[in-house]
């Protein structure tokens, strides 16, 4: 999910939102009660796949590679959904994306 960093033009205070809020913040240094946002940029929000049953990060997936002659390397050109395994269950899994910093389900 985006979020977006605010700015009060009166301060420079910055905050965020959420990408299904309105564009307006308060800014409670300022007292001013809706302040219009005056930057919107997304802001990266990483995330990790994670065991759907246990929750453990330690996960593979299934995937295609591609040769590439100019960096000489394996190039990941396809994942899929079905195949991924959990080290930590020991098995087969399903997957499911999550906040790394909260670790709330995208």
């Amino acid at each position: 999910m985006p979020r977006f960093k605010t700015i009060c033009p009166r301060c420079s205070r910055t905050g965020e939102l959420m990408h299904n809020t309105k564009p307006k913040a308060n800014c409670g240094d300022c007292l001013i009660e809706a302040v219009e946002v005056v930057a919107l940029t997304v802001t990266a929000v990483p995330t990790k796949p994670v065991c759907d049953e246990c929750g453990s990060d330690d996960v593979k997936a299934d995937a295609y590679a591609e040769w590439c002659v100019e960096s000489q390397t394996w190039e990941i050109s396809a994942t899929f959904e079905k195949g991924s395994v959990c080290e930590s269950c020991g098995g087969e899994c399903s997957l499911k994306w999550v906040y790394v910093d909260t670790g709330d389900e995208v």
